[in-house]
């Protein structure tokens, strides 16, 4: 059995990170938003669901404060700066709290 490999919290990660990508492609963003900070209480540094749930947040129409802002300036990752242009937020700071 692989029971074993149902320990492994990178194991259960990428299901998670999997899960989160099958509701973002199919338009589900609200449960992958849902999903998400779900997982972001578990594994609150990755920045894979970081990303993932910036990007959730930025297809439901939420304002991105602060903290989802600078995660995304900050971030290495090539989709990152499309998530910013997606959101309106390519040369702009948004104010807007939530």
């Amino acid at each position: 059995m692989r029971s074993e490999q149902r320990d492994d919290p990178r194991s259960d990660l990428g299901t998670a990170i999997s899960l989160a990508w099958g509701y973002l492609k199919t338009g589900q963003y609200g449960l992958a938003d849902k999903l998400l900070k779900g997982c972001l209480r578990i594994w609150p540094e990755d920045a894979r669901l970081l990303l993932l749930h910036t990007y959730a947040c930025v297809e439901q129409g939420k304002a991105l404060d602060r903290t989802m802002l600078a995660r995304l300036e900050s971030s290495v990752e090539p989709w990152a700066l499309q998530i910013l242009l997606r959101a309106g937020n390519g040369t702009q700071e948004s104010t807007a709290l939530h």
